[in-house]
């Protein structure tokens, strides 16, 4: 049960508002400037979410981090080994599950993968590809044997992950737990 009105309670809901703020915002530019998201900012927010949950709300805190990562850690991890995404968008997930907890992981991901959709449709208007996407998207040996396929075109998935769980907070009140507010 959250103690939203205690000190330690508010110190660990503002630490959780600004790791979320400034680690979606890090994590998109660097997905977008280098491909590429560092081990260090998937580690640093992993390490605040889990502080900050455990302080905050003690082993249920840190009960509903811990699922956070798992389930969004562990569904991108299933995409990972299928090939269609990368270790970075699975780290920067899982870390930001810590921060959100269960049911903010869960909005996160819905919101990541409609921003990840529309961001492919754009990179693949882009260039000049929508009819092969379109063509690839349904094609089952594609979606089963990803690496076989001649070109790969890809996408800022890590931008997504950072939109999606932007919009997770600010629509779905995603850090309302830490908050004391109600999450929906």
């Amino acid at each position: 049960m959250s103690q939203p009105f205690t000190l330690a309670a508010l110190i660990a809901a503002g630490v959780r508002a600004v790791a979320v703020g400034l680690g979606a915002t890090t994590a998109a530019y660097f997905d977008l400037a280098r491909g590429r998201i560092p081990n260090a900012l998937a580690v640093v927010l992993a390490v605040a979410g889990i502080a900050t949950a455990a302080v905050a709300d003690g082993l249920v805190g840190l009960t509903d981090s811990l699922a956070g990562a798992a389930v969004g850690g562990g569904l991108l991890l299933l995409c990972h080994l299928a090939g269609w995404l990368g270790a970075g968008d699975v780290k920067l997930m899982a870390a930001m599950g810590t921060l959100l907890g269960l049911v903010g992981t869960v909005w996160a991901l819905f919101y990541t993968a409609v921003v990840g959709g529309a961001v492919g449709v754009g990179v693949l208007i882009w260039k000049g590809k929508l009819l092969w996407g379109l063509k690839r998207a349904f094609s089952l040996r594609a979606l089963m044997h990803p690496g076989e396929v001649e070109e790969r075109i890809t996408i800022p998935y890590g931008f997504a992950i950072a939109v999606g769980t932007l919009m997770a907070v600010f629509l779905r009140g995603a850090l309302g737990g830490a908050l004391g507010m109600p999450q929906w």
